[in-house]
């Protein structure tokens, strides 16, 4: 099985209850296993700091928009691959229809 890594920041417990649900409908449809990590928001920053030093991030992370600069400046976001940015989302493989409860393999 594949496997993703995704970092989120910690908004709520119901929303975190939601994502969890989430990840497990999309893993056993899309056979993506996701390694989930909630940040919160006083130790979020240094956490993706941390790990951007040493080159060790998730996939994929939920990034608050005045860390955009600092992490840019340590060339620690990188683009989606040509291949997966150029495609519609509802061809990604993360995406999902609204109201629908499938996911796609794009």
């Amino acid at each position: 099985m594949e496997e993703l890594g995704l970092s989120l920041m910690f908004h709520n417990k119901q929303s975190l209850k939601t994502i969890e649900s989430l990840l497990q409908e999309f893993e056993s449809q899309a056979r993506i296993h996701v390694n989930l990590t909630v940040l919160d928001w006083a130790t979020g920053h240094s956490q993706l700091v941390r790990e951007a030093l040493y080159n060790r991030g998730p996939d994929v992370s939920e990034i608050g928009s005045t860390w955009t600069s600092d992490l840019v400046a340590m060339n620690a976001l990188r683009p989606f691959p040509r291949k997966t940015s150029s495609r519609s989302a509802s061809q990604r493989n993360l995406s999902r229809a609204p109201g629908k409860r499938s996911w796609s393999r794009g």
